[in-house]
């Protein structure tokens, strides 16, 4: 085989190789910033929830 064959042969399997390793880094991005909305959005309900639980609460003491 000769030494050119050989060359592109590397140069063919490291493109691919790092191109994998791009779309697989782009969809780890991807998927830490739909964890961190995640994060946001469950603390806001899990706020609001709290809320409105006091607030019943408040509401069966005045009753």
């Amino acid at each position: 085989m000769p030494a050119s064959h050989i060359q592109i042969k590397y140069a063919t399997a490291y493109q691919y190789v790092h191109a994998h390793q791009d779309r697989l880094q782009a969809r780890l991005d991807e998927s830490k910033k739909l964890e961190e909305k995640f994060r946001t959005e469950a603390k806001e309900l899990r706020s609001e929830i709290l809320a409105l639980a006091q607030t019943e609460e408040t509401e069966l003491e005045k009753s």
